[in-house]
């Protein structure tokens, strides 16, 4: 009987090696919860992920909401290169804080399409100049602020 014991365990044992996922933990799934339609408004600075120019692949970077159709999102896409800062097609975020960034920001002025399923987050909105310098309407009209009255 002993002996039978002992045979269990050593095929048991066995199988557990011979196993693919025996060596791998079980990661939870993160739930994606999209970010409201109705706070995208433009001059929303957002995380997204972007599409590169030549289409091939993505990063996760900030962007200005330049206007919203349905689930189609137009973004202002941001970069923090320094060889940007001064090129042209670019501005400068000149107000930081109010846009939630924390490292000198420049944005090109061609838009990129993405759905709404990439925005990651919300992280602040243009500063009135910074939206005049983009092209977009002033915050407090675009929002409904008290200065719209």
């Amino acid at each position: 009987m002993h002996i039978d014991y002992m045979q269990k365990n050593r095929n048991r044992k066995r199988w557990s090696e011979k196993s693919p996922t025996a060596h791998r933990k079980v990661v939870p799934m993160s739930v994606v919860r999209p970010v409201p339609l109705n706070q995208l408004h433009p001059g929303t600075v957002v995380w997204a992920h972007v599409p590169f120019a030549d289409g091939t692949g993505e990063k996760a970077r900030p962007a200005v909401v330049s206007s919203t159709r349905g689930r189609e999102i137009e973004l202002l896409p941001a970069t923090t290169s320094a060889a940007r800062f001064n090129a042209p097609g670019y501005s400068q975020i000149i107000d930081l804080d109010s846009a939630g960034l924390h490292r000198r920001t420049t944005v090109r002025h061609r838009t990129v399409t993405v759905d709404r399923i990439e925005i990651i987050n919300i992280t602040g909105r243009v500063a009135a100049h910074d939206a005049a310098q983009l092209g977009l309407p002033t915050p407090d009209l675009a929002w409904g602020g008290n200065d719209a009255a």
